[in-house]
């Protein structure tokens, strides 16, 4: 727990103190590198990967900083899974319209109770006592768009699961 912890402390470290750093992108290895990364995770065996990247070229973008997003919010849609569910997914979608890259994570994991949804970008903040982690990885991802000029937005119902909109 304390490694994780450290780890959000330097993703959170190397946002504030690091400028951006455009390259080239290719979403459909950098989503398969995240996944492939995460499917260690308890729990991650039993959900059905989909991922559906609408272009072929590269874009320029942080490749680092959009690999700590991503990474944070599919080991989350990992974690809050829900283990009743006969088929249990997560669906990655990346559209690139007249240069502006929007990336939808849905799960039919457990949900977010509508009273947490508006906290859930807060530091430290966790929404159920079971959460097992710092509070810090959807406050790092906000911090982390909000450095690459992005936003993020949450559509979810609790039972039916979540949907994170970059």
């Amino acid at each position: 727990k304390l490694d994780f912890f450290i780890k959000d402390i330097i993703d959170y470290s190397k946002n504030a103190r690091t400028d951006i750093r455009n390259e080239p992108v290719d979403f459909n290895a950098l989503l398969t590198e995240v996944t492939e990364n995460l499917k260690y995770i308890e729990g991650a065996e039993s959900i059905r990967f989909v991922t559906k990247v609408s272009f072929a070229q590269p874009v320029n973008a942080d490749k680092n900083r959009l690999s700590v997003v991503l990474n944070n919010l599919i080991a989350n849609a990992i974690k809050y899974h829900d283990p009743y569910k006969e088929k249990q997914w997560i669906d990655v979608q990346v559209t690139n319209s007249h240069g502006t890259v929007k990336v939808n994570i849905s799960d039919n994991g457990t949900g977010i109770e509508p009273e947490h949804q508006t906290k859930i970008f807060d530091m430290f903040y966790r929404g159920t006592f079971q959460s097992k982690g710092s509070g810090l990885g959807l406050y790092i991802v906000k911090e982390t768009l909000s450095k690459m000029s992005g936003s993020i937005h949450v559509e979810s119902s609790p039972g039916k699961g979540s949907s994170f909109l970059i």
